[in-house]
């Protein structure tokens, strides 16, 4: 149990969760709506049920977080994770949403062998990434299969354009398409608003150690953004800009609220799957240190 947990009582966290139920009781995001409805109530048979209060407490902070603002954001976009969803066919599974079984299609080209990584199941058991993941058909078969025909299989660039920069096509022309698409929104009157930059870098050939056995194997290919806008935006606009879909979530958690099966661990899967896409939109605290881990000389690039 967290620290603040253990230092407020039940009755506080019962008041903390009712006022983040009241505070997006009448917000107009379809998504809100639908978590709010899928909640179990916080008191039961007239007691506090302390597993829903939590419930409550963890989708209010989520949304706390979906609303901050800011000029400027570090965004991180993974190919695999993008063009793939889980292959989760097991209803009575928590983690099992209609929507993976809607999109469906088969996996996408296997660039840099991300496919045949091995990575842990949910028994602990070692099985090949590929054996996780099934294509989604909003990705795979409409361009965003292949990362990018400049890189060679081994993440090399073997396509350049007059500038010597990577050609972009396939899923690096998707991300770059959403930045072309934010900068006109930013830049509609020149005379007024402010400077508009953005920054991609596609990284390809990064390293991380594999602690099963103390070798370094490929991270899975990311494109890395930093955005400098002249207005604020929430990250949740930011999501919805470069692609996330949260309608496929909404889906999700009106299907849970129809089911009322294992409710709670349903939701809370779903709540951890929002909130580990919302760890890759971040505020940009230090915008010189964001754009040297950019290009790997930040202390702490140098360092991973």
């Amino acid at each position: 149990m967290s620290d603040d947990k253990k230092s407020e009582s039940i009755e506080e966290r019962y008041a903390k969760a009712s006022n983040y139920l009241n505070r997006y009781s009448h917000s107009s995001r379809k998504l809100y709506q639908a978590i709010l409805k899928v909640l179990p109530p916080l008191q039961v048979n007239d007691q506090y049920d302390e597993d829903n209060i939590n419930l409550a407490i963890k989708a209010g902070k989520i949304l706390d977080l979906l609303g901050e603002a800011s000029r400027t954001w570090n965004i991180s976009i993974h190919w695999l994770f993008t063009v793939c969803n889980p292959k989760i066919t097991d209803q009575s599974n928590p983690k099992y949403s209609q929507v993976y079984k809607q999109h469906a299609s088969q996996l996408p080209l296997n660039r840099f062998g991300e496919l045949d990584h091995l990575e842990m199941d949910d028994d602990d058991k070692l099985i090949r990434a590929g054996d996780k993941l099934v294509g989604d058909d909003c990705f795979v078969g409409k361009g965003c299969e292949d990362y990018g025909a400049a890189w060679d299989d081994d993440g090399n660039v073997i396509k350049r354009d007059a500038r010597g920069q990577p050609i972009l096509d396939g899923f690096t022309a998707w991300v770059a398409r959403h930045v072309d698409e934010l900068q006109k929104i930013c830049c509609q009157n020149p005379n007024r608003d402010r400077h508009f930059a953005a920054f991609q870098i596609n990284h390809t050939r990064d390293d991380e150690e594999n602690q099963r056995n103390g070798e370094g194997e490929h991270k899975k290919a990311h494109s890395h953004l930093v955005v400098d806008m002249p207005t604020r935006r929430t990250r949740y606009q930011m999501m919805e800009l470069f692609g996330y879909s949260f309608d496929d979530l909404t889906e999700t958690f009106k299907w849970i609220d129809q089911i009322n099966d294992q409710r709670n661990e349903r939701i809370e899967a779903f709540l951890e799957t929002l909130q580990g896409a919302m760890q890759n939109f971040v505020v940009t605290k230090h915008y010189i240190f964001s754009l040297q881990y950019l290009v790997h000389q930040s202390s702490k690039a140098k360092r991973d």
